[in-house]
């Protein structure tokens, strides 16, 4: 969850999404939401959801 204007409140991520230049490709070249992808693999490594991304 995002904190308000002055940058208080919210959530500290437990796992951070590298955002290098392969994610900067992924999503500003093909659209991607890499942060939703990355989201999905981890729950699906937990064994929380299935892992089908179109």
């Amino acid at each position: 969850m995002d904190g308000d204007a002055s940058g208080r409140g919210g959530i500290v991520p437990d796992h951070r999404v590298p955002l290098d230049e392969a994610a900067f490709e992924a999503a500003y070249g093909q659209g991607r939401d890499v942060v939703l992808e990355a989201a999905v693999r981890w729950l699906g490594a937990a064994g929380h959801v299935e892992t089908t991304i179109p």
